[in-house]
């Protein structure tokens, strides 16, 4: 991790993942960081997050392998379903590709593993401190009547963001809407039936996919719960904004109702669901346009490795304008070419019944065999938006990236002026 040269007072507004792993990450390269957090403690929100490599080499950076690998669980196999429960195909991990390991962890672990890592480094993190105004002319906030200055300040406070609104003079509309069912079942509950228990005891992760729908489940927690999504298309049925919010089970039964027996099973073992509201934003909220790759916590992760960078070539505070505009650029086409992927995979995971799911299915099958497959029509049609592969080439790209690596190269060893940037993020 380069270390600041200028070390800046840093205010960050919002601590989950996005806002802790910035202050830890700022924090251990030298800066002061403050985290304003409006809740009172760390959240209880949220189900199983997946650390892909390009993740995992940053949090070993990081020096955090052994805090993570007590909580986490290891890269499972996936076993894929159609909606209906036959049988597509199993996919193993690994490869010769594999050099950093991929975790499932609880997203909650990852939470409060990054808030006592970032305390530890130096942060100072303040619970119950809600951000009622944000002042851009002298950068500044306000938070429990008491005015809060600094050189930089960051907003990680969600897609649900009020200062972001304050900033923005309004807010964004969305691109698109989906909406997904999270919840987790206890081991315990999982266990009291042969069917669910199998899914529980053995380290697998359980697709099906359907129309317009899919469930991805597996174990979390070092077997402790079973993480549950099941994601729709939204056809209005949720209000945009609205997270975490309970849902009825009859409702969840009905969306997904002509799916496999097990997934109702498995949906009549939780007492309380939330749903979920996906957004696509611009880049600086990627975050939220990601989810359908399951890497969007990752990119928030990259984001705070990639600041350090930025900011570690500042010499005089008058610079801050110019690495911050390194970073958007940087990270604009980085999470520009994520949510290009995100978008084929939620079109690939929700096919309607016809030749492109069959062609769908074949290619995983193939993938079974050979791990990655060129082959079908479907995957050469269906071009990600920049025309450079299909989906499953940028899965692996995504893996391989190397978000520091990638942010020292173009940003020079002493300078801010971003070289080689045609070509966009070295993939």
């Amino acid at each position: 991790m380069s270390q600041a040269q200028l070390p800046l007072q840093i205010l960050i507004v919002g601590g989950g993942l996005c806002g802790l792993s910035a202050a830890l990450a700022l924090s251990r390269s030298g800066h002061k960081v403050t985290v304003l957090e409006a809740r009172p403690g760390p959240a209880e929100i949220g189900a199983g997050i997946q650390c892909q490599q390009n993740v995992s080499r940053i949090m070993l950076s990081w020096g955090l392998e052994e805090q993570v690998e007590k909580l986490a669980e290891p890269a499972m196999p996936f076993v894929n379903y159609r909606y209906t429960g036959e049988k597509i195909a199993d996919i193993a991990m690994g490869g010769d590709e594999v050099k950093f390991p991929t975790w499932l962890i609880h997203r909650f672990d990852l939470q409060k593993l990054f808030l006592n890592a970032a305390i530890a480094a130096g942060a100072e993190v303040r619970f119950n401190s809600k951000v009622t105004k944000v002042e851009q002319s002298v950068p500044s906030v306000e938070t429990n009547g008491e005015s809060l200055s600094a050189d930089l300040i960051l907003l990680a406070d969600g897609i649900g963001s009020k200062t972001r609104r304050q900033i923005l003079a309004g807010d964004i509309e969305p691109l698109i809407r989906s909406s997904a069912y999270r919840f987790i079942v206890p081991r315990e509950t999982m266990l009291q039936s042969p069917e669910t228990a199998a899914l529980m005891l053995k380290p697998l992760r359980t697709a099906f996919f359907g129309p317009g729908r899919n469930v991805i489940c597996y174990p979390i927690s070092r077997g402790r719960y079973f993480n549950v999504v099941m994601e729709r298309e939204d056809e209005g049925g949720a209000t945009l904004g609205v997270w975490n919010k309970p849902a009825d089970l009859e409702t969840v039964h009905k969306d997904f109702e002509d799916f496999a027996p097990i997934v109702h099973r498995i949906v009549s073992l939780t007492e309380r669901q939330v749903v979920w509201i996906g957004r696509l934003l611009d880049f600086r909220f990627c975050q939220g346009g990601a989810v359908k790759l399951k890497v969007g916590g990752g990119m928030s992760i990259e984001d705070a490795a990639v600041l350090v960078e930025c900011l570690a070539r500042i010499h005089d505070k008058k610079e801050i304008p110019v690495a911050v505009r390194s970073f958007e650029r940087l990270r604009k086409e980085r999470c520009g070419q994520v949510q290009d992927v995100s978008w084929q995979n939620s079109f690939l995971y929700n096919l309607p019944d016809g030749p492109e799911q069959e062609a769908r299915d074949r290619s995983i099958r193939a993938a079974e065999d050979k791990k990655k497959t060129k082959s079908v029509d479907i995957f050469e049609q269906r071009k990600i938006a920049n025309g450079k592969g299909s989906a499953w080439d940028f899965l692996a790209q995504i893996n391989r990236f190397d978000a520091i690596a990638d942010a020292r190269a173009r940003l020079g060893n002493d300078t801010l002026e971003i070289v080689g940037s045609g070509d966009g993020p070295h993939l």
